[in-house]
């Protein structure tokens, strides 16, 4: 589950950042400050959420809180369709440097800070002792890495030439939310085994 989850994740993640430049692109062009302003948001953001998602791993070390971050980080993926227009045309109305970067930071600082959490998160609960930790950070991180390698050369390759970036973006709002819902329903089904197992060694010693 940790291993589709950090795939997923770091699929997601880039696949936004390639559409990222189309949603800018209609109000600021193919100008070198969209992509400037792309690369400086998602690597601040990756930086927060590292951080962020290991504190909170090491308090909460839960599946389920993975797939409260992953719900969120759909459903505001998923939305943003709706409301980009509108801010696309306020910061049109600012200086293109500070317009391109406000824009890219409404747009894409959270979702990314979300998904960034996923990994270090993913750690935390595949680590069981730490003799392999590092094999597994390293397997975890490699695992990542590969879907953002995928998730660049499918969009850029070919879901934008076949497809409009609103589907994407809804897509990839989708794919994160139902990831959310698989992992809740795990999290529901081994907490009902475990009150099963409890239910009958409480017979047996009865």
């Amino acid at each position: 589950m940790l291993t589709l989850t950090v795939f997923l994740s770091g699929a997601v993640l880039m696949a936004l950042e390639m559409v990222g430049s189309r949603i800018l692109a209609p109000t600021f062009g193919s100008s070198i400050y969209i992509w400037g302003s792309l690369i400086v948001v998602v690597m601040a953001a990756l930086t927060l959420g590292y951080y962020v998602g290991g504190r909170i791993a090491d308090r909460f070390p839960d599946l389920l809180v993975i797939g409260i971050i992953l719900a969120i980080a759909g459903a505001f993926i998923g939305f943003l369709p709706f409301w980009t227009s509108r801010v696309n045309f306020f910061c049109g109305q600012l200086e293109p440097r500070a317009g391109s970067l406000l824009a890219a930071s409404a747009f894409f600082f959270l979702p990314s800070i979300l998904l960034a959490m996923i990994s270090p998160y993913a750690v935390k609960l595949a680590g069981q002792n730490l003799a392999n930790l590092g094999n597994i950070a390293g397997r975890l991180s490699a695992i990542s890495s590969v879907g953002s390698v995928i998730g660049t050369l499918v969009t850029s390759f070919f879901l934008i030439p076949l497809t409009g970036v609103r589907n994407i973006v809804h897509a990839l709002g989708l794919i994160l939310l139902l990831l959310a819902c698989l992992i809740f329903l795990r999290k529901a089904v081994s907490q009902s085994a475990s009150a099963r197992r409890v239910m009958w060694a409480t017979r047996a010693a009865i």
